[in-house]
């Protein structure tokens, strides 16, 4: 989307994503490894997991999680980061950038500027932290889970949060010093609600199971 915005605005000069790392420079151009780069990795069945690259020294992790496809595996896909990725107690493996990324261009109407994923090898239930929608009025935070899981419904997603969770009024989302989400600042902040929150979606789904 911000791609066809910017050929727009640009008189249709085509646009480029490239996808790379300061220690191993360009690693593919809008999604095709370029042909100096050797890839290792991944080794599931599924084409999925951590990508290692080479050009002609050592092997590098990326610390991506990526899918490689096409025949020759020369085409990438980028996931998200391994560091965010985990596994609940009923084996699920989650990969919660992708999903939060579509939940959150899903639920810009409810001023939603973020949504995080979390979850535990010791519960089988993710809950989601909110950033931005603030409302004082009661009920919100159900009536903007319905929305959260609507919105999964509506877009085929499988990893659907239990449960929502607010971040207060006026806190600022947590950020690295290269602007991505600083997942572990959230969690340092908010993890006891959202441990609490996980073992309230566990006690409540087997009720009602």
């Amino acid at each position: 989307e911000l791609r066809n915005k910017v050929t727009t605005c640009c008189g249709g000069v085509r646009i480029s994503e490239l996808y790379g790392s300061t220690e191993t420079g360009s690693i593919a151009v809008d999604g095709r490894l370029v042909t100096e780069v050797e890839v290792r990795g991944p080794e599931s069945a599924a084409g999925r997991g951590e990508l290692w690259v080479r050009r002609g020294g050592a092997w590098l992790p990326t610390g991506d999680l990526v899918q490689l496809l096409g025949r020759q595996r020369r085409r990438v896909r980028v996931l998200g980061r391994v560091s965010s990725a985990f596994k609940t107690s009923s084996g699920v493996f989650v990969n919660p950038e992708a999903v939060e990324a579509a939940l959150t261009a899903a639920l810009r109407s409810r001023r939603v500027d973020h949504l995080l994923i979390f979850g535990s090898p010791e519960y089988a239930r993710t809950v989601a932290i909110v950033y931005g929608a603030v409302s004082s009025t009661e009920g919100y935070e159900e009536e903007l889970q319905e929305a959260v899981r609507a919105a999964a419904r509506r877009l085929s997603l499988r990893c659907v949060p239990w449960t929502v969770l607010l971040a207060p009024a006026g806190e600022s989302l947590p950020t690295t010093t290269t602007w991505k989400v600083d997942r572990r600042a959230v969690w340092s902040r908010h993890g006891a609600r959202l441990r609490e929150a996980m073992a309230a979606a566990e006690r409540e789904s087997t009720r009602a199971g």
